[in-house]
């Protein structure tokens, strides 16, 4: 999972999304995951269960039509924060991609 606070965006892979899917069907769940740098959560929800979409708090709660939706490789939106389905590959080779272009321009 990464966030990135200047462009409200919120990157869950595959394997995010799925755990978040687990966490609903377990009852003692706290149904949660938690960005390691900028210390978003993302919170899974029943449908009809999300009472509010503002994410100025830092937690992003996304029902579970949406993690389906996420699964199926669509962008979600909840309230000013855009939730993007990214592959574990891109995810794993995006920095290492960006560290070769910042290089080349030098």
């Amino acid at each position: 999972m990464k966030y990135d606070p200047d462009t409200e965006t919120v990157e869950l892979t595959d394997r995010n999304i799925n755990a978040l899917m687990d966490k609903l069907d377990d009852p003692l769940s706290a149904r949660t995951l938690i960005s390691p740098c900028e210390g978003v959560m993302v919170r899974a929800t029943e449908d009809g269960e999300r009472n509010s979409q503002n994410t100025r708090e830092g937690i992003i709660v996304v029902t579970r039509s949406e993690l389906a939706r996420l699964l199926d490789g669509e962008t979600v939106t909840v309230g000013d924060t855009a939730v993007v389905p990214v592959s574990r590959r891109r995810a794993l080779l995006q920095p290492l991609l960006w560290d070769r272009r910042h290089a080349e321009q030098r």
